[in-house]
């Protein structure tokens, strides 16, 4: 099954550069990503989505319907009608709308398989804000105090 992990960051390009370490590890089979988006918001409230995934495998999965639900309900319809079928709860998406203030950016991943500890100390550099994870509590601890 796989782990849900969002976090916000005050800066912009400051998800790009998390993408890039997490691709990094991944390209050193240290973690294995199911797909991740990040979303960034300019100075003017342009949002911009830069979506990490395969494409194959996004076909036909839940993360292909959970990431355009999000972000239709997120950019478009605000009525966040249907988000449950997916697992989104309301609060979830007030989360993400009220940490996307001009010139920052958030980063969803959908992890396979990874170790927390590696995750932690690579994220560590980075300072963010969790808005959502299905990792354990102790995990979700760890996570917090390294990127608070």
């Amino acid at each position: 099954m796989s782990e849900l992990i969002a976090i916000a960051f005050d800066q912009k390009h400051q998800a790009d550069e998390v993408m890039l370490s997490l691709l990094k590890l991944e390209e050193a089979h240290l973690i294995d990503l199911e797909d991740a988006t990040v979303i960034t918001k300019n100075s003017a409230g342009k949002i911009r989505l830069k979506p990490y995934y395969d494409l194959l495998a996004a076909c036909n999965g839940l993360s292909s319907r959970f990431w355009g639900k999000l972000i239709y309900m997120l950019l478009l319809d605000g009525n966040n009608s249907g988000l449950a079928e997916i697992g989104i709860d309301r609060a979830f998406v007030e989360k993400i709308e009220a940490n996307m203030s001009p010139d920052t950016s958030a980063i969803f991943i959908f992890v396979n398989r990874a170790d927390p500890d590696l995750v932690v100390k690579t994220l560590a550099q980075f300072k963010g804000k969790i808005l959502q994870t299905t990792l354990s509590k102790k995990d979700r601890g760890q996570l917090e105090a390294a990127i608070s």
